[in-house]
């Protein structure tokens, strides 16, 4: 999974772009996390609150469209929002 923080995060000098390891815990608002299989046809986040284990119920899902990307446009019209 993934930690979700308020405002822009910068990049510390010397270390790889876009992975900011010294981040401010005050700032930390929840977190993202994909569940086993990643929701199997149709991709799932679950986002938790600040604090929340990975065994805790979300408070929030995204879902994609089912099959989406690859050759699937090949075969059937979808769009994305």
């Amino acid at each position: 999974g993934m930690h979700i923080y308020a405002g822009s995060v910068q990049d510390e000098e010397g270390k790889e772009s876009g992975r900011p390891f010294n981040l401010d815990d005050s700032k930390l608002l929840g977190s993202v996390m994909q569940p086993t299989y990643g929701g199997w046809c149709t991709p799932t986040l679950h986002v938790r609150g600040k604090g929340a284990a990975d065994t805790e119920e979300p408070f929030a899902k995204v879902e994609g469209p089912c099959f989406f990307g690859g050759w699937s446009e090949m075969c059937c019209e979808f769009r994305f929002f």
